[in-house]
């Protein structure tokens, strides 16, 4: 039985050349979001990935003890630390008594945010690409334009399903279309039916990868709603 759409989705699917002559290139279908299984297999490779959440939640646990804050008050300054934001006095003087503790949990932060972008590339080009025994430890061996423009691909997928579509009024369905008004999709005449463009993404680009802060992204650019990550003070989606 198929599901009942008011609507049929209209999908526009093109493709994404990634790449160049001297590593190869690579033609990506862009279907203007993730899939669930891309998604899915994202979130499987990820499982069994050590959390620095975790590591920021306990420290905060011993700061609440140690020096009589509460937890959230630890946490935030763990974050602030995290995303260079310049402290006041009085978290300077933690950050300071705790830099070591810190500094680890920042080295654990980033090889987490370096495993993400890895397991990205790897859940599209064993799900939409077919390459099933792909792994994120060959992964980190390709060329760097092609893991790059792959995670690219990622990161513009996930703004396409996040771009503010206005819905159609029902006057807008009734709606016919003239007679002799071109098809945006083959040129054809169309047919009188209410057809849907997507709007056309801006495109992602990556940089570096030697740090989070490097790549230019958040976080929340590249993970699923089920899984736990460390969020920033300036990043706003839940955990």
């Amino acid at each position: 039985m198929s599901i009942p759409y008011r609507i049929e989705p209209q999908p526009q699917v093109t493709t994404r050349s990634i790449g160049n002559r001297r590593v190869g290139i690579i033609d990506v279908p862009m279907y203007g979001g993730i899939t669930t299984d891309e998604d899915t297999e994202y979130a499987l490779l990820l499982a069994d990935l050590p959390s620095a959440l975790e590591s920021a939640a306990r420290l905060a646990e011993a700061w609440h003890v140690q020096h009589e804050m509460t937890r959230v008050e630890a946490y935030a300054v763990i974050q602030g630390h995290l995303a260079g934001i310049t402290p006041e006095d009085a978290a300077m003087e933690l950050i300071l008594q705790h830099a070591a503790e810190l500094e680890a949990i920042k080295r654990e932060w980033v090889r987490e945010f370096q495993s993400r972008r890895l397991a990205a590339v790897t859940a599209l080009l064993r799900i939409r690409l077919g390459v099933t025994d792909q792994t994120i430890a060959a992964v980190r061996k390709l060329p760097r334009t092609i893991r790059d423009g792959l995670y690219g691909v990622w990161q513009e997928e996930q703004a396409a399903e996040a771009e503010d579509i206005e819905p159609l009024t029902e006057d807008d369905v009734k709606k016919p279309q003239p007679e002799n008004e071109l098809s945006a999709s083959d040129g054809t005449k169309s047919s009188g039916s209410c057809a849907i463009g997507s709007p056309v993404p801006s495109i992602a680009k990556p940089t570096g990868e030697s740090s989070a802060a490097s790549c230019g992204v958040r976080i929340a650019a590249c993970e699923p709603s089920n899984v736990r990550r460390l969020p920033l003070p300036n990043d706003p989606s839940p955990a």
